[in-house]
């Protein structure tokens, strides 16, 4: 989620690179593009389908992961 990346993300990555990295994979030839997203870090479930419609656009597939309590405090997430 663009909001909560800088909690969790390395400070040199951010969502508009990751979309434009996936369109690009997609534009070269890849048959499959895939990412994840990490759940559970106090993202909407407005948030959550905003950014499986942005992926999803972008050519890709995705998958949610659990952030972990060594990576970042997990929250709880109901949609």
């Amino acid at each position: 989620m663009p909001r909560l990346q800088r909690a969790v993300r390395d400070r040199r990555a951010n969502w508009e690179q990751s979309l434009a990295t996936l369109r690009a994979a997609k534009a070269a030839g890849a048959r499959v593009t895939k990412t994840s997203l990490m759940l559970g870090c106090g993202e909407s479930a407005d948030e959550v389908v905003e950014a499986m419609r942005e992926i999803r656009a972008a050519g890709a597939l995705a998958a949610w992961v659990q952030c972990t309590p060594r990576r970042a405090t997990a929250h709880d997430m109901r949609i």
